[in-house]
């Protein structure tokens, strides 16, 4: 199995870092992953690890299939008209198909690119997910509202109007709302699809200050085209490039300008390109 390579942190900004978790177990993995979609091949062959505690972003080109693969790691894929998957998905050593979607996507939840937003207030977005999967008094909901807006660094701009629409906030409060919906379930793995592409640089700095911060109590796989942002974040990448029409693994060393593989040279400046 293709075990991804650590990026180099030179260049990341001094931080404390939270105590770490055992980084030798994977808490998720992908064997022989492939997905057709109306029968054509978009990946083909994809096999990587996610070990506990780490962050693990995903870099190459458009087109490659770098979002596929995300929904492929919690099911949403089965969600898509067309699109087939095949191979072997394990969390926590056990197939992703042993439990159902609903129960899986509570342990692997997902930030998307763009803010997804249901009718109504702040406070009932925030607990969208979390009230239909879990039971608890006003009082601690309440309590949980705040801490994870808190940890978001949303409750100072948002918690005297929590019964205010989620719509009347800015795209970067949304995204923040939208994270601290997924936190709330304390889920094993966050998945995050371009998750700061369109955010100020406020929202971006708290989105990936959070992710740091929270190595501890989960695992992180995100989508980026920003290079930059990769060395700030990853602990290790996984790079996809086309091969004959097809997202492929490809070698995959720090994206620096002294990296030798070709082929990873390729599909790090095709990604910046992007």
């Amino acid at each position: 199995m293709v075990d991804p390579r650590v990026l180099s942190t030179s260049s990341a900004a001094p931080e404390s870092p939270a105590p770490r978790a055992r980084l030798d177990a994977p808490v998720l993995e992908a064997r022989g992953l492939e997905v057709w979609a109306d029968g054509t091949p978009i990946l083909r062959g994809v096999d990587f690890a996610v070990p506990r505690g780490s962050v693990v972003c995903v870099t190459g080109p458009s087109g490659v299939g770098k979002s596929t693969l995300l929904r492929c790691l919690n099911r949403l894929v089965e969600l898509v008209p067309g699109l087939r998957a095949k191979g072997e998905i394990r969390l926590e050593g056990a197939s992703i198909h042993d439990v159902d979607a609903d129960g899986l996507r509570e342990r692997i939840g997902m930030l998307f690119q763009q803010p997804v937003l249901f009718p109504g207030s702040i406070r009932d977005n925030v607990l969208f997910a979390a009230r239909r999967l879990r039971r608890a008094s006003k009082a601690e909901w309440d309590a949980r509202v705040r801490a994870v807006l808190s940890e978001v660094g949303l409750w100072d701009e948002v918690g005297r109007r929590l019964g205010k629409p989620a719509s009347v906030l800015s795209v970067g409060q949304q995204q923040r709302l939208c994270l601290a919906r997924v936190l709330l379930l304390e889920p094993e793995v966050v998945l995050m699809d371009e998750p700061t592409s369109a955010l100020d640089p406020e929202s971006q700095a708290v989105i990936e200050r959070l992710i740091r911060s929270r190595r501890d109590r989960q695992s992180f796989v995100v989508v980026t085209h920003d290079l930059a942002q990769a060395r700030r974040i990853a602990d290790a990448a996984v790079c996809l490039s086309l091969r004959d029409g097809v997202g492929e693994l490809a070698p995959c060393a720090d994206p620096h300008p002294s990296l030798q593989d070709p082929a990873c040279r390729d599909v790090v400046a095709d990604a910046a390109d992007d």
